[in-house]
């Protein structure tokens, strides 16, 4: 009997001691990570590369569209410094697709966004960027950032054909 009291008691501290976690307001995290969104491409389509770098995290890793391009914040901020300063080249783009998936614990946040930079890559040649954003007592910062290219299926063939050449 003195087993399944001390059991019991064991059992009720346990769950009693357990840390009552908030419900997390998804739909609010998401609409936060959207607006980080908004004022990072804006930063961009500025030119603003100190407003840029205000959204990378020290230890993020950024990737390009080529399979080399794998940079670290300051890597990575040279090489959009490089394109944002050259005035021949139009930093406009519409997004013409959004998806924010927010983790479970509203803590991370996963952004993909499609659009077309015709200066930079032709009126053909649709982009996907892929970030990841960790919640932080700054705000949403973005760990993690890749640029692709994204052609039509139909297109594929193509591209194949051109790079045999």
């Amino acid at each position: 009997m003195k087993k399944q009291t001390v059991l019991l008691i064991a059992f009720v501290l346990c769950f009693s001691c357990q840390h009552k976690t908030e419900p997390v307001d998804l739909e609010a995290a998401k609409k936060e990570v959207a607006e980080t969104m908004e004022k990072f491409n804006a930063a961009n389509m500025a030119r603003d590369i100190d407003a840029v770098a205000s959204f990378i995290s020290e230890d993020a890793l950024l990737c390009g569209t080529d399979k080399s391009e794998f940079w670290n914040k300051t890597q990575g901020l040279d090489i959009m410094s490089e394109t944002i300063s050259n005035e021949d080249v139009s930093m406009d783009y519409l997004i013409d697709k959004r998806e924010i998936r927010v983790g479970p614990d509203g803590k991370t946040a996963l952004v993909i966004e499609q659009y077309i930079m015709t200066d930079m890559f032709g009126p053909n040649l649709p982009l996907r960027s892929i970030s990841h954003f960790v919640k932080t007592e700054n705000g949403w910062m973005m760990d993690f950032f890749s640029w692709n290219v994204i052609p039509d299926n139909e297109d594929l063939e193509k591209i194949i054909t051109a790079l045999e050449k």
